[in-house]
């Protein structure tokens, strides 16, 4: 998070929490008037493999395309972040320190349609 700070912005923690899909309790930090999600693992692999399953979470699911676009996920040693939102000033530092974010691939349904139709 000190990556945020060489970019001018302020992180403030703000909370701790329990978040559904990882082990360990995060902190919702305030920055650049967004929420980021962080957590720290006690080894990278388990880090890694937190965020790789929620990836996979968010590709099969039923949310629209352009709502999967603002969800950010990364890793890096015993680091994970979660960050729904596509502002850069966050988003830049967040990729400085951890990396291109774990990609959340489009998965497209077939529309329904109706019976007779």
């Amino acid at each position: 998070m000190r990556n945020l700070s060489t970019h001018g912005l302020v992180p403030i923690p703000v909370y701790t929490m329990n978040r559904k899909h990882f082990t360990v309790v995060g902190k919702t930090i305030t920055v650049d008037n967004d929420n980021i999600q962080a957590f720290e693992y006690p080894d990278g692999f388990t880090a890694q493999q937190e965020i790789d399953a929620l990836a996979e979470k968010y590709t099969v699911s039923t949310r629209s395309a352009s709502w999967k676009k603002n969800v950010h996920l990364y890793a890096r040693g015993t680091m994970a972040v979660f960050y729904l939102g596509n502002n850069p000033r966050i988003t830049v530092p967040l990729e400085e320190s951890l990396g291109i974010a774990v990609a959340i691939p489009v998965v497209r349904t077939p529309a329904l349609t109706q019976a007779g139709k």
